[in-house]
């Protein structure tokens, strides 16, 4: 996995000028409500984004970390499946498109997007974004409720699409039918991410569960195996440099006169199905931070049987060596020499 993920220089320069327009006062008033709706979480009656001003305030709070954690997902996803080239994404709840800008940074053979949103203000700043970008890409933005826009009869079908951070604001029931509409609409994969908390973990584990008895299991999983631990639950974390106008709204937002910090730890959890060909075999996939103890070291692994603590001893230095370089995300092709 990378250590860093960062929005493309043009998306990044583009947000900023947009930000550049808003008063920063009350930005950072905008910006603050929007961030204590997100630390009470999700709740079908009461979204995150409740008027215009809230889409400027996301773009400025919560964006680059939204980018960092697609890409980092669609990154591990591409590792999985080298040889495929997507030429069509769908987003939906798109909001300023991350996860459209995401993909099209992972595979270059994207050509064709929609980005659907409820949002109207969100769909205006994804099509700004666009312009200034002047990234090769033919994109449509949909002003659409998703579930009404899943339930349309267009036969349309898209080779990737992208479902982030969306189903924890819908209703058990809503999640489950958008799930087996999305599905109908694919001709290659789609891929569900929700925030790396316990909440956004059992949403992603029960689609998973799901959608796994009649869906080939593309990633995280191993071997189109589903699997559940009680120890771990299975969420991954991608390290971002927050752009300027991030760091100063964070910096408004502080009661302490200390500088934010200039680069942030994002979690996510994730889980993409599909019929795509070319897999590359793997072993497991580490699924945590390395664990340094006195003497050994233990990496925790994601397999097909489940969730193992792999335990290398300190002694044995090659193998030692190899493996504390292992980082949270990585896939490992081959078993863990352990002791």
């Amino acid at each position: 996995m990378q250590t860093f993920i960062n929005l493309p220089p043009q998306i990044s320069e583009s947000a900023a000028r947009i930000l550049s327009r808003s008063d920063a006062r009350m930005l950072s008033v905008h910006a603050k409500e929007l961030h204590e709706r997100y630390l009470q979480g999700a709740n079908p009656l009461q979204p995150h984004i409740q008027k215009p001003a809230d889409c400027v305030a996301y773009l400025a709070l919560r964006f680059p970390a939204t980018y960092a954690q697609i890409a980092s997902a669609l990154s591990q996803i591409k590792e999985r499946i080298p040889a495929w080239q997507p030429k069509s994404v769908l987003e939906l709840g798109c909001g300023p498109g991350s996860g459209i800008w995401a993909a099209k940074s992972i595979w270059q053979s994207i050509t064709s997007a929609i980005g659907v949103d409820r949002e109207q203000p969100f769909l205006t700043l994804a099509q700004e974004l666009h312009y200034d970008s002047k990234m090769a890409l033919q994109a449509t933005w949909v002003k659409s409720d998703i579930v009404k826009w899943v339930s349309s009869e267009d036969t349309t079908k898209y080779d990737l699409i992208i479902i982030p951070n969306v189903l924890n604001e819908l209703p058990e029931e809503e999640r489950a039918f958008v799930i087996e509409k999305v599905s109908a609409k694919s001709s290659g994969l789609v891929v569900v991410i929700e925030p790396g908390t316990a909440v956004g973990y059992n949403i992603v584990r029960e689609v998973a569960r799901e959608v796994e008895k009649t869906q080939h299991l593309v990633a995280p999983y191993v071997d189109n195996t589903f699997v559940e631990s009680e120890t771990y639950w299975i969420h991954f974390s991608q390290r971002f440099q927050r752009p300027e106008f991030q760091r100063r709204i964070r910096q408004s937002m502080r009661d302490s006169s200390l500088m934010a910090s200039d680069w942030e730890d994002t979690k996510y959890s994730y889980v993409a199905w599909g019929n795509v060909p070319g897999e590359k075999a793997i072993w497991g996939l580490c699924i945590g931070r390395i664990e340094k103890l006195k003497g050994f070291l233990t990496v925790p692994v994601l397999t097909r049987e489940g969730v193992t603590n792999a335990r290398v001893l300190k002694r044995h230095k090659a193998i030692y060596n190899e493996a504390k370089n292992i980082r949270w995300g990585d896939t490992l092709e081959a078993p863990i020499e352990t002791s």
